[in-house]
């Protein structure tokens, strides 16, 4: 893709690179099945979700409400900043508690119930 300009291009760099995290995680969610797996794999899906999670999702998705969906509403299309800010609203909560699944898991205090929890999150959390 040739960008013109750079806000576009880093909002693309960082979908591309939520994607790929998220493309891990589910693997590691999927390949582990309802058995609860080594804290490893959640430790290796987690270094790579965390950053994402803690350092752009937030900051990402305050930029486009702030910056980029008011601009989209003044040129007459509204909705789709509508759609996506609902859409964040969904998101954050979730992404929250797998942020909180990483953290037990790296704590030690990962068990069946809290790998189900964290699956059922982690998957929500891929989905959307």
């Amino acid at each position: 893709m040739d960008y013109q300009r750079n806000t576009v291009r880093m909002l693309h760099d960082e979908h591309v690179k939520t994607i790929a995290a998220l493309e891990q995680l589910e693997a590691t969610l999927v390949g582990a099945g309802t058995k609860l797996p080594g804290n490893g794999a959640v430790a290796e899906a987690g270094r790579a979700i965390s950053p994402i999670i803690e350092g752009e999702i937030g900051p990402h998705f305050r930029f486009e409400e702030d910056a980029l969906f008011p601009r989209l509403a003044e040129m007459g299309d509204g909705s789709i900043g509508d759609l996506l800010t609902e859409e964040h609203e969904a998101i954050l909560p979730v992404a929250a508690r797998v942020l909180e699944g990483v953290r037990k898991a790296s704590d030690g205090d990962f068990d069946e119930e809290a790998w189900e929890a964290f699956r059922r999150d982690g998957l929500e959390l891929v989905e959307r």
